[in-house]
């Protein structure tokens, strides 16, 4: 027998089809359209739309032309009605975002510095948080959490981090990172928030890898909207996968894997450079660079190609490399192309729309999606 819903619960559901309703339509909404569109009469509409107000959610729009009698207003979303913050760790950086209802990135900041296992560490990460709502005068009413994006595999339906090699990692409670934030808090993959990001206002579901390429080299396979996590949480763990047996050796302990070869550390460690410093050398045609950068995309082809063989899907590159391959992409498409083995009729890598900020972006529109969900 049908369950009966309860009326507050009946309300809640109603409430959240006319929110819904608001926000993925992107042409100007009133009154009467909603009330068509979704089947609902107009003292329900009436009665939510003033719950949602109350809330701080929507407001009335302009006045539309007339047909006859009172002009219709539209109704909108109000975008910074809430906001969250998103953090990205990295071996020398913190990266941090404030995102909006809409996903808009309102503002950002980068802290250098050193990860270090210890609580003055932990301590910094509350400072910066802090810091960030304090200097862009942030309304903490409006803060629904703080997204963490973190290098490293975390267990399945656990609170523990497995291992995060770059970070000397094995073993650690996600407590004991999150310990001093005084807000709610939640840590995940960074490729995975990077992933949420990049599809974060794309209504394809198609499956997607996407690829991070910073300190590491993560992955998250994207289906549509939702991420594959794997039976272990370890899915799109593209950065360990070996592309050169016996090769290098990784920070995880074994050789030859992709993020031995192509971390964005290959590039600045390796020439005791930044990144940019690296790029400029290599457009001025120094010698060591080029020969460098060659050898770089030939073994990022090869992981890339890698990938497209298991999934035969599109890639989305990220991470701090990505916003520096934009006048190489002609180059790299064509070691894809000479790699293919089944001539794909068209291009399947494209570059991340947020580049270095993607993984931080998404840790924070966790948060979002959470609350547009539940409204």
């Amino acid at each position: 027998m049908p369950q009966t819903l309860s009326t507050a619960e009946l309300r809640r559901q109603n409430r959240n089809r006319i929110y819904q309703h608001l926000y993925h339509t992107s042409e100007p909404v009133t009154k009467q359209a909603i009330s068509k569109n979704l089947s609902l009469s107009l003292p329900t509409i009436t009665q939510n739309f003033r719950d949602l107000m109350e809330s701080g959610l929507i407001r009335w729009g302009h006045s539309l032309d007339s047909t006859g009698g009172r002009k219709p207003k539209t109704i909108e979303i109000i975008d910074d009605a809430r906001i969250a913050i998103g953090i990205e760790i990295t071996r020398d950086t913190l990266r941090l975002v404030v995102v909006d209802l809409r996903g808009n990135r309102l503002t950002d900041a980068v802290v250098p510095c050193r990860f270090s296992n210890d609580d003055s560490y932990f301590t910094l990460l509350s400072t910066e948080v802090e810091r960030l709502i304090q200097s862009n005068r942030l309304d903490r009413n409006k803060l629904l959490g703080v997204g963490i994006a973190f290098p490293g595999i975390l267990a399945a339906k656990t609170s523990l981090i497995e291992l995060a090699p770059s970070l000397n990692i094995r073993k650690m409670m996600v407590e004991t990172l999150t310990k001093h934030i005084r807000y709610p808090v939640r840590v995940e993959n960074d490729a995975t928030s990077g992933g949420r990001a990049e599809t974060w206002d794309s209504s394809d579901q198609a499956l997607r890898a996407y690829v991070s390429i910073g300190e590491g080299v993560g992955g998250c396979i994207m289906n549509g909207s939702q991420p594959y996590f794997g039976s272990n949480g370890r899915a799109g763990e593209f950065g360990h996968m070996r592309i050169v047996p016996e090769g290098r050796t990784c920070l995880c302990g074994q050789k030859g894997c992709f993020e031995a070869y192509c971390s964005a550390t290959r590039l600045s460690h390796d020439f005791d450079c930044s990144l940019d410093s690296f790029f400029i050398h290599l457009k001025e045609g120094t010698t060591r660079y080029v020969n460098a950068w060659e050898s770089y995309l030939d073994h990022l082809a090869l992981g890339l190609n890698n990938i497209r063989m298991m999934l035969d899907c599109d890639i989305v590159l990220g991470g701090m490399v990505s916003q520096y391959l934009g006048s190489y992409l002609g180059a790299l498409n064509a070691r894809l192309r000479e790699l293919d083995s089944f001539d794909s009729p068209h291009r399947y890598l494209t570059l991340s729309r947020l580049g270095a900020y993607s993984n931080a972006t998404g840790a924070a529109l966790a948060f979002i999606h959470d609350f547009i969900r539940q409204i």
